[in-house]
């Protein structure tokens, strides 16, 4: 249980770091004032490839914690739960900056 409390500074560590990519790639995806084209408009050629670019990198860095960190000896285990939580990060972010 010892090594399980690293998990409590560096998921916290992971997301907040993954924040700003999402924001990121709102900008790419929609411009600097948002989907909804208040204040400085939306831009008119968004750059998607770029923006999936950023939520990958969120995904990476918000699952990076959860391999590195040795929070269970089982290195094949923390392997798949990174990949796990980094596909889950990338889907919530495509959810969130996608202009519905």
């Amino acid at each position: 249980m010892k090594k399980g409390i690293h998990l409590v500074w560096a998921l916290p560590l992971g997301l907040v770091l993954a924040y700003f990519a999402l924001v990121f790639s709102t900008w790419e995806w929609c411009g600097i004032s948002g989907c909804s084209g208040g204040g400085f408009g939306r831009i008119s050629s968004p750059n998607f490839l770029m923006a999936v670019a950023w939520l990958l990198g969120a995904g990476v860095v918000a699952a990076l914690p959860l391999g590195v960190v040795p929070w269970t000896p089982k290195r094949e285990l923390r392997a798949v739960v990174a990949l796990y939580y980094g596909a889950i990060v990338c889907l919530v972010g495509l959810v969130i900056i996608a202009p519905w």
